[in-house]
């Protein structure tokens, strides 16, 4: 997972406490902090059989102006493309034979290109870029130079798929969207229990507290 530039909303602490509760990896290559440390794991490294894949992670430098910039004070936001040229030479010395960049960069026409995913296309040897931010659909997904540039949408609505094939060298990819049906097309999604008694609890506390200070007054 690449973090986004609302995991920061609730300050960098709890933001690495969540880090140190998820039982997969945060990624982001291009954030530093005041030291010139990386803030997160830059990459993980996934061996599939003979096949080993390189994954790295990169946030929108936009952080510094879309969350309290006293959250990230001290913070460096690298250069997207710059960042990736390097995770993709660290990435090619340890035999990685398949790059992927997970990002929080979007397509926003209001964000400069330097900062779009779409920049990150002609950084050679990037096969994939999974993307977010911009809540765009690329259907197909979006094929520029070699590199496949994907993004579902928002809130769910779509689970993104991209197949990847590699053969004699040769690295090929598709990509295709599975649309996710909601209670309003017609298709009654089931209830999760935990959920379900977890909206309860909330609702509950919420009811007593009301309570409590209509008695007050």
């Amino acid at each position: 997972m690449a973090p986004r530039n609302h995991e920061f909303n609730f300050g960098v602490d709890r933001l690495q406490e969540l880090n140190g509760m998820m039982n997969f990896p945060l990624l982001a290559a291009n954030v530093k902090t005041s030291d010139g440390k990386n803030l997160f794991q830059s990459y993980e490294i996934f061996s599939m059989k003979e096949i080993k894949v390189g994954v790295f992670g990169l946030i929108t430098p936009e952080t510094k102006t879309k969350v309290d910039s006293r959250i990230v004070a001290g913070l460096t936001f690298e250069s997207p493309v710059d960042t990736a040229v390097n995770m993709v030479k660290e990435l090619k010395k340890e035999k990685c034979d398949i790059i992927i960049a997970v990002t929080h960069l979007g397509v926003d026409e209001a964000t400069i290109l330097a900062n779009k995913s779409e920049a990150l296309a002609f950084v050679e040897g990037l096969d994939v870029v999974i993307d977010g931010h911009s809540h765009t659909v690329f259907k197909n997904g979006k094929t520029t130079e070699n590199t496949l540039i994907v993004q579902a949408g928002e809130y769910g609505e779509n689970i993104g798929v991209v197949n990847i094939d590699i053969e004699n060298g040769t690295v090929s990819k598709t990509t295709s969207l599975v649309k996710i049906p909601t209670s309003n097309e017609g298709t009654q999604l089931p209830s999760d229990e935990g959920i379900v008694a977890a909206i309860a609890t909330l609702q509950n506390i919420v009811t007593i507290a009301t309570f409590s200070i209509f008695h007050m007054a």
